[in-house]
């Protein structure tokens, strides 16, 4: 009985020393796993720097897009300020030479042709522009009333296209003023260019008078340009916000105010033009004797008023 007693216990202890070993047999053929190197933890950053590389190559494509759409609008505009320029360029060269061919041959009817012909060149460059000019402003139109309809408030809605309309009206009236301006101060120019060509003829001095009457053609021409390109703008109401249609439609406001006032300093330049030739034609010597006669030098004088008169209306005019 002892015997067995003691097997029983050496069996015992020698299992209970093979299950530890056992044991750490196990563990030590688990597969191992170190922490922060799951394919999880791998994957998210690099998801991340993904998703970012894309956001920068669409950003920067928009921003391609958008230096793309700048460069076309300031090469347009410079290509129109260019043609602009050569136009006017072109018609100030041909106002030259036919003040100077209505100058070498001492005819003021030539003068007076060529001052009829610039003007009517003038009313049909107008006219081409009409047609185009109505259209865009039935766009702009349609586009500011697709604005407005964010805003709820109808008597608003109502408030700024009654206005939007109207700084269109005044902009085409305006501009019809300022032609009649000069034209007005081309009427005057014709009286100085026909007492120019008597003087000549009595054998005066007037190329100082030929000189200015030339300026004042120039700066004709040169506001006329700046009306022609006037007419063919249109002005609509930048809708932003419900609480902002104030300051927008003031906005509006002063960007015609400020347009028109660069055509009405150029008008003003014509009349000053005007005013300096007519100057410089009384500063002529002898300009009032015709034969040296008493009769003949007050009725010079009475031209003289006429023509002074004229230039003070076409003042008053070019100035309101």
């Amino acid at each position: 009985m002892k015997k067995e007693h003691m097997v029983l216990v050496a069996t015992l202890g020698l299992a209970l020393v093979a299950i530890p070993a056992f044991a750490d047999d196990r563990i030590n053929s688990l597969p191992t796993t170190t922490i922060g190197t799951s394919t999880n933890h791998v994957q998210a950053p690099v998801v991340k720097q993904k998703k970012l590389q894309e956001v920068k190559r669409e950003i920067e494509e928009a921003r391609k897009e958008t230096r793309s759409e700048v460069k076309d609008i300031r090469e347009k505009a410079l290509k129109e300020t260019h043609e602009a320029r050569e136009g006017l360029h072109d018609e100030v060269k041909t106002l030259r030479q036919g003040v100077a061919s209505s100058t070498a041959t001492g005819t003021a009817p030539m003068f007076k042709k060529l001052i009829e012909e610039r003007r009517e060149h003038f009313k049909n460059q107008l006219e081409e522009r009409k047609d185009e000019v109505k259209k865009k402003i039935e766009i702009e139109k349609l586009r500011l009333n697709e604005k407005l309809k964010t805003i709820k408030d109808e008597r608003k809605k109502q408030t700024v296209q009654k206005v939007n309309a109207e700084i269109q009206v005044i902009n085409t009236r305006k501009l019809e003023h300022y032609s009649n301006v000069l034209n007005q101060i081309e009427e005057v120019l014709k009286k100085v260019g026909t007492r120019v060509d008597n003087a000549a003829v009595r054998g005066l001095n007037v190329s100082n008078v030929r000189t200015n009457i030339t300026a004042v053609e120039t700066a004709i021409a040169t506001a006329r340009a700046s009306i022609v390109t006037q007419s063919s703008k249109v002005y609509t109401v930048t809708v932003t916000t419900e609480g902002n249609l104030k300051n927008d439609t003031g906005v509006t406001r002063k960007a015609l105010q400020k347009d028109l006032s660069v055509v009405q300093d150029l008008v003003k330049a014509a009349h000053d033009a005007l005013r300096k030739t007519a100057v410089s034609l009384a500063q002529v010597p002898r300009i009032n004797d015709t034969n040296g006669s008493a009769t003949s030098t007050a009725t010079s004088i009475g031209q003289t008023e006429t023509t002074t008169t004229a230039t003070s209306t076409a003042t008053s005019t070019a100035t309101n």
